[in-house]
């Protein structure tokens, strides 16, 4: 698929292409059966559509941490800080 959008013309572009309408074209087709009497039943057919076409119809959030004035977020500890937190740690897990 990769070739494919890096050609102009080719086979590797006529496969992409024909690899898009396929998937479109079954797309389609799984919205289609909500509104005719089909043998997929709905929560099967929205599990289809949410996993296999992620794009367009599955669950999507996104969350951007940033720092100041969209920079990377600092983290100001010191290592002697971070020993103690984690002989802290291994002790916990160390008691019965």
């Amino acid at each position: 698929m990769v070739l494919g959008e890096e050609e102009a013309e080719g086979i590797h572009l006529e496969f992409r292409r024909r690899i898009l309408k396929a998937e479109s074209k079954g797309e389609m087709e799984l919205l289609a059966m909500e509104s005719r009497n089909a043998t997929i039943d709905t929560e099967s057919r929205r599990f289809i559509m949410k996993h296999r076409y992620k794009k367009n119809w599955g669950d999507s959030s996104k969350i951007e941490l940033t720092g100041t004035e969209g920079g990377p977020i600092e983290l100001n500890v010191g290592e002697a800080s971070l020993v103690r937190e984690l002989e802290a740690l291994v002790a916990k897990k160390m008691q019965p």
